[in-house]
């Protein structure tokens, strides 16, 4: 198994994960600019501690070991998949441009990508 990609992947999702919290907790009138969405200081401060708790979850099996690290890579796959389609479905829909939602988009459907890549690589063994 490739685990230095895994963890480069959980890496990434940590740094994604970490800088959603800061924006939404601290900046959310900067995310709001760039997004379709209003400013709702409640609803930010749920994404931010929702972001929180994804990084602790994922701290918590990296250092303690305690789960399969390719399982990890599926659940965050999809969530990343989810969280992309939001996104490009908000973008699609809109009459301008949101760059937070193409941003949104292209990060999540890459770590997508690199998920399926790292469980298609890592089942068959």
């Amino acid at each position: 198994m490739k685990s230095y990609l895994i963890k480069i992947f959980l890496f990434l999702w940590v740094m994604g994960a970490m800088t959603s919290f800061i924006l939404h907790l601290f900046f959310y009138n900067i995310v709001s600019e760039f997004s379709l969405w209003n400013v709702s200081i409640g609803w930010q401060r749920e994404i931010a501690f929702w972001n929180l708790s994804t990084v602790l979850v994922i701290v918590f099996v990296l250092i303690y070991n305690r789960y399969d690290l390719l399982n990890m890579v599926k659940v965050l796959s999809l969530f990343s998949f989810v969280l992309g389609a939001n996104h490009l479905i908000t973008q699609l829909i809109a009459d301008q441009l949101g760059k937070i939602h193409i941003m949104g988009s292209i990060l999540n459907f890459g770590m997508v990508i690199f998920g399926i890549y790292l469980i298609r690589k890592n089942d068959k063994k």
